[in-house]
């Protein structure tokens, strides 16, 4: 029998919030498998299992949006709240889960305690194995202009259908093209699927097909590569699939136009298409969000910087833009900071961290990273050493005198 769930107004009354019960290891995950899905309610069972047991989900790919978590769901009979966007599409796929091949599914804003930044971490640093070794990876592009029903009515998904080859246009134009975790998430799976409005399910052989023709054919005086699909879809042919990993310097820089909420993230979505021998090297710091930002784009540049294989030069305007970094000071900035930064140090990972907080505290006492400070002979290079004793000595709460 499928739960039941109050009216809206009375959930806060009757129901009990959702907590997690335990943390999750890397080598685990959690999975949603639909209990009920009718009369624009939801409610779900939140499952605990090994990575080696999941088999038959389908992970889901979409954007979060800007709203706030104010669409109620059930999770294990408990209360959970969660954005409109991603309401639509679980109450869309939780649909379709009844003819699919998959019984379970995977969503990020459900399946990771964000509240937790340490299981964050050990999560997102599987997410591309997460995505890899899912049956499906579910593209959810929403509803579409001409059916936006309210995720709280009784009649969700009861709108006008709107024919998505029609609005293919607006498809390729989706902000869904535009977000920086999509591209690992789309590029990793095994199987496509697009859901383009409502709970109607497209193959992407047949989308991609769609797409690319009814785009060529109808919008010549339009430049193909002015649609935000047209990487993804160039990306993912016969012929250049499966995806060949590339270095991190270039995945920036490709992808430099696409946006993410967390500024960390410009980094951190795309550690699963970096090589796995480089990729060796960034896990001693990423991902990790207990790390300032600033600090996440000085160890990126050091990272490029002293990879052979990289060219990044310190106006590498494409690859800056790509770390979310407009300002040409700022641009300075990060360049002097990453070439002071040691990043192929053999010290732990935390004392490195810590030398780049003490640089911090340089920073803001007027120290700038030049060759000055060596020079204690000259005027400039004593000006210096003045301020970096005078550093130390607040660190020490001494009241001794800088020289």
């Amino acid at each position: 029998m499928e739960s039941q769930i109050p009216d809206q107004q009375d959930l806060a009354l009757t129901l009990k919030q959702f907590t997690y019960d335990s943390a999750l290891e890397a080598n685990e995950l959690r999975l949603l498998q639909p209990d009920g899905v009718h009369e624009g309610h939801l409610s779900f069972r939140l499952i605990h299992v090994a990575r080696t047991e999941a088999r038959l989900y389908t992970a889901i790919s979409y954007t979060w949006g800007d709203e706030n978590e104010s669409e109620p769901i059930l999770l294990n009979g408990q209360l959970f709240y969660i954005r409109p966007n991603l309401w639509s599409c679980l109450y869309h796929i939780g649909r379709a889960a009844r003819n699919s091949s998959w019984r379970y599914l995977w969503v990020d804003a459900i399946c990771i305690n964000q509240d937790d930044i340490a299981e964050r971490n050990s999560q997102v640093r599987e997410m591309d194995q997460t995505y890899c070794r899912a049956l499906y990876v579910s593209v959810w592009l929403g509803l579409g202009a001409q059916s936006h029903p309210s995720t709280t009515s009784a009649q969700a998904g009861q709108g006008n259908p709107f024919d998505w080859r029609d609005s293919i246009a607006d498809l390729a134009s989706h902000s869904y093209w535009t977000r920086k975790w999509t591209i690992q998430e789309f590029m990793l799976g095994r199987c496509i699927e697009v859901y383009p409005g409502d709970n109607r399910r497209v193959d992407w052989e047949v989308f991609h097909h769609e797409m690319y023709s009814r785009l060529s054919d109808r919008l010549r005086m339009i430049s193909f590569n002015s649609f935000a699909a047209a990487p993804f879809l160039m990306a993912r042919t016969d012929n250049l699939y499966p995806f060949t990993y590339h270095s991190l310097h270039v995945l920036i820089e490709k992808h430099c136009r696409t946006a993410c909420k967390d500024p960390r993230d410009a980094v951190f979505a795309l550690l699963g298409l970096v090589p796995h021998e480089e990729r060796r090297l960034l896990i001693k710091f990423f991902p990790d969000y207990n790390i300032p930002e600033h600090h996440v784009r000085i160890i990126a540049v050091a990272h490029c910087r002293q990879n052979p294989k990289s060219r990044v030069w310190a106006y590498s305007r494409e690859f800056f833009q790509g770390l979310g970094v407009e300002d040409d000071s700022e641009m300075a900035r990060i360049w002097r900071r990453s070439e002071k930064f040691n990043y192929l140090d053999d010290r732990p990972s935390g004392q490195m961290l810590e030398v780049l907080r003490l640089h911090d505290q340089l920073e803001k006492h007027g120290v700038l990273f030049t060759e000055d400070w060596q020079d204690t002979s000259s005027e400039k290079g004593h000006s210096v050493l003045s301020r970096v004793t005078q550093f130390l000595l607040d660190i020490v709460g001494s009241s001794y005198p800088s020289p």
